[in-house]
């Protein structure tokens, strides 16, 4: 993050999370809470590592970040998070799929565990994981992610772990009404499309199995754009083969 990036990270938040000092002690300045954060976010160090750092105790930090999160997502999602609508219309201009709202995949990401944990992450390859699940955008972004869903959990039912899943089911995600597309005069549903083994839903599709096609079917799944979309978006992941702390 340059300079003027930061700065102007840092007018936008001050107003919500800016202490007054008292005559007790000096408050955390609106700077060192944003400092904190990023460095939070961008190297996923834990809350105790992070005491050395900032200067800030382990209880202090943990009250900083979560607030300075959830200031810094409302300071931007107007700019920056764009409505199903836009979405849909970049999934039908750059893959050709129509009424898209995003894409859903999971990963499975060798840990290694906390402490305490006993066989809570093991699994049957003899290591310890958790679940990744993430859903992008058509320009092979990540929109939201999920993880700590434990291995001996299906595919299908990681979703359903997850505060998106609830939204979804409660129709909470304001996604737009069925419209007619430039393919169809007929209302068509917007849907997310699920890579993943997910329960079928009028707005959560997955694509047929292989099995019960034909080869014309079968094509048309490997050309599936939400399939290179998500290998995109993920290939960090795919690659990376050391274990993850948490």
């Amino acid at each position: 993050m340059n300079v003027e990036t930061y700065n102007m990270l840092l007018k936008l938040v001050t107003p919500e999370i800016i202490k007054q000092s008292t005559c007790m002690r000096k408050a955390i300045s609106s700077h060192e809470r944003l400092v904190a954060t990023i460095n939070f976010l961008s190297t996923c160090r834990s809350y105790k590592d992070l005491e050395f750092a900032t200067i800030l105790s382990k209880q202090t930090v943990s009250q900083v970040i979560p607030k300075t999160c959830r200031t810094i997502y409302k300071a931007l999602r107007r700019d920056y998070l764009k409505n199903w609508i836009q979405t849909a219309a970049e999934f039908e201009r750059k893959w050709q799929f129509h009424h898209c709202l995003d894409a859903i995949d999971s990963k499975y990401i060798r840990i290694t565990p906390p402490k305490g944990s006993g066989s809570y992450f093991f699994n049957c390859k003899k290591t310890n994981s958790v679940v990744l699940l993430v859903i992008a955008n058509a320009n092979c972004e990540f929109v939201y992610c999920d993880v700590g869903t434990n291995d001996s959990v299906s595919n299908g039912g990681v979703i359903n772990n997850t505060k998106l899943y609830d939204k979804l089911v409660n129709n909470d995600l304001r996604d737009p009404l069925p419209r007619s597309s430039s393919m169809s005069n007929r209302d068509v549903e917007y849907v997310f499309v699920g890579v993943i083994a997910v329960v079928m839903r009028r707005d959560l599709i997955k694509p047929y199995r292989r099995e019960t096609l034909d080869k014309e079917g079968k094509y048309l799944i490997i050309a599936c754009p939400d399939l290179d979309v998500l290998s995109k978006s993920l290939s960090v992941f795919w690659h990376h083969d050391s274990a993850f702390s948490i």
